[in-house]
């Protein structure tokens, strides 16, 4: 494995790293099949994750091999929950992780988790993550995660 680097991009960078945000949905697409093609929301896509970021500290870090970006986190720092039985205690929330898939399986998820839960600080870290997505949930829990909702849907 060759020379490995995290580092903090800004919001106006977020277009260096579009190729990949669109690969991580077409990804969960293969999985959640009604999600709309990434080419057809990254637009909306971009504007949530800029609006996410302003309101709760969000951040954008890319992990980098031998000076090419191989993958990126986002995560939002002090995100409140909305949920009025939660109080308004601030969680750290990670809202993407994605790793090209040649570069998967040599600890780079783990280390940006890490890099996550260091900057987090002791707040708790909390994520989403399709429950076909085996791959993800596995790494989520050796990184200490802990399932907390199971969320049920009813199509009519």
């Amino acid at each position: 494995m060759g020379q490995i680097k995290i580092k903090e991009i800004s919001f106006q960078e977020l277009y260096s790293i579009q190729d990949m945000i669109c690969s991580l949905h077409n990804e969960i697409r293969l999985i959640e099949h009604r999600l709309p093609p990434a080419e057809d929301m990254i637009r909306e896509h971009f504007h949530y994750l800029k609006t996410k970021c302003e309101k709760y500290r969000g951040k954008i870090k890319i992990i980098e091999m031998d000076n090419k970006i191989v993958g990126y986190v986002i995560y939002y720092l002090e995100e409140i929950s909305e949920q009025p039985d939660e109080g308004m205690k601030p969680f750290c929330y990670i809202q993407e992780i994605y790793i090209e898939a040649k570069f998967r399986k040599n600890g780079l998820g783990t280390r940006l988790i890490n890099e996550v839960k260091r900057e987090a600080n002791g707040l708790p870290l909390r994520l989403f993550v399709f429950w076909k997505n085996r791959k993800a949930l596995r790494l989520y829990k050796r990184s200490g995660f802990k399932e907390r909702i199971v969320e049920l849907e009813l199509q009519s």
